[in-house]
Order: C-alpha cells, then structure tokens, then sequence
C-alpha cells in the first residue's frame, strides 16, 4: 500500500504516510464517512463478526453515543476498519466489484459501493493505471526502481493490466526483502553468525535467532532491520518501507510461545523483552 501510494502520488495516501496514520482506519473514514471514534469503537464491538443479524445487534450501543450513525454509510458483513482493511488490501491494482465481494466475503451491492468510495477517496490511483497503460503501449515491458523488468505478452485484457498495475509496487518490495535477506545471510559476523534464515513470503523474513541476553538480541535485530532497509525512489522522492517486528520461541499463532508483534518505544531490548514474556503468555 505504502509503495503504490508513492508510485501513484495519492495526495490522501501520502498524507496517510507523511502523518503516520492508521491507513485501515482512514480508509474506513473516507468510505464511511463516519469518524475516527465510531469506527474504533465499532470495530471493538463488531470485531471480525460476519453475520449481518449479530452485527446489527453489536452495533446497538453505538446508537446512543453517536446520534448521527444512521448518516453513515456502514458495511453490513463486518467491521468499518475491517472493511477499509480488505479495501487498502485488494482495490489497488484494478479489481473489478463482483471480484471483490467474492474475495472479501462481501455481497456485490456492498462491494460495489467500497470499490466506488475508495477510487473517489484515492483519485492518484486512476491516475496511475493510465501512466501503467502508456508505458505498457510502448513495448508491453515495465522497470520498477530496481531495474527489475517483466515484459506483459498475453492478450490485452484486465487481467493483463491488473498484473501490470501490481508490479512495480509487488516486485519492489519483493525485492526490498530479498535484499535483506540476501544480506542478513552473507552476514558472517560475530553477531550475525548464530542467525538462520528460516523462511522468506514475499514481504516478510523468518529468523531462527541464538542470543544470550536482550541487549544482544536488540543489536541482532537493528542490524537485520537496517539491511531491510534499502531506499526507494519513485518520482524522484526516495522512501523506506516500514518495517515491523514480531519474535516467539515457535511459528504458531494460537499457543504459548506464538509470534507477536513487537511495540517499540525507543528501548528495543526492553521492548524485545516485553514481546518474549506477552508470547509466552498465550
């Protein structure tokens, strides 16, 4: 999301970026029209509900808070920032209503309004599918940052351009992560000896790491953080993608010892430390 907000120069997606803002959140506030407050307090009373009856019913308190929620536009099979989620997920790179309702469990009513509000909210975007076709026009071939280049030879057709308009933003942060994680395994200092490179999806690096006390650990992960931190550049305005951090003693999600996320202060060997005791917990 971050990557295709530069490609397309989205004045609202960059100011999303620029002020550090939930990007769930704000999307769900241009689709919804509703406020930062309802839609937090929403998505705790709603939270990944699915049917429209319960949802109906956990919305209930929400009517004496907030007179002015029947003005709002609100989705009927989930959460406010649930739906901005799925919206910033899936709508960047041209998909078509009828697929979204049945990528994001939604019925084509409702996935035709998302799909209608989030082009309307993000304007840069149509914008940047034109710019996709004209250079697609001159040799069907497209370049990212990088230099990385793929040539489009199928028939001319959405899903051609659907692959085009993904591929700058997805083949670069492909690549961001392949560098690091290129780096963090050529890395044979004494630090970095005991760090194992487990696992690479797409946009995230599975370590397997050895250290005797957080402070180590910290130093461990500032400098497999800074190697995932190659620069981009796209109209001449050079970013580094955000990076988070989640650490367990296993790969799971449900049980003791599941990966969480790290919430950093400034003091990344507490913080560290803090993510390895809220892990252990369950």
């Amino acid at each position: 999301w971050v990557c295709t907000a530069y490609l397309a120069q989205d004045a609202q997606m960059l100011d999303v970026i620029d002020k550090k803002l939930d990007p769930h959140i704000r999307t769900a506030q241009l689709i919804s029209g509703a406020s930062v407050d309802l839609i937090i307090e929403e998505h705790k009373l709603v939270g990944h509900l699915s049917d429209p009856n319960d949802i109906t019913r956990a919305r209930v308190p929400l009517e004496q808070l907030y007179e002015e929620i029947d003005e709002y536009w609100l989705p009927r099979s989930m959460s406010i920032r649930q739906c901005g989620k799925k919206a910033n997920h899936g709508l960047n790179y041209g998909m078509a209503y009828g697929t979204f309702a049945l990528w994001s469990e939604m019925d084509e009513k409702d996935a035709a309004a998302v799909c209608i509000a989030y082009h309307k909210a993000y304007p840069g975007l149509g914008r940047y599918y034109s710019r996709i076709e004209d250079e697609l026009k001159q040799n069907r071939t497209l370049i990212n940052c990088f230099g990385d280049k793929r040539r489009f030879l199928d028939v001319w057709d959405n899903k051609l351009l659907n692959a085009a308009y993904a591929f700058k933003p997805q083949s670069t942060v492909g690549r961001v992560t392949n560098n690091g994680m290129t780096s963090i395994y050529q890395d044979d200092s004494r630090l970095l000896q005991n760090v194992k490179v487990a696992a690479q999806v797409h946009d995230s690096v599975l370590l397997h790491v050895q250290y005797d006390t957080w402070h180590e650990l910290s130093e461990i992960v500032h400098i497999c953080m800074e190697y995932m931190s190659t620069p981009c550049t796209y109209h001449g305005i050079e970013f580094i993608l955000e990076k988070e951090i989640k650490m367990g003693t296993h790969w799971g999600e449900s049980t003791t010892g599941h990966m969480v996320t790290v919430e950093r202060t400034g003091y990344l060997a507490e913080d560290l430390e803090k993510a390895h005791i809220a892990s252990q917990a369950g």
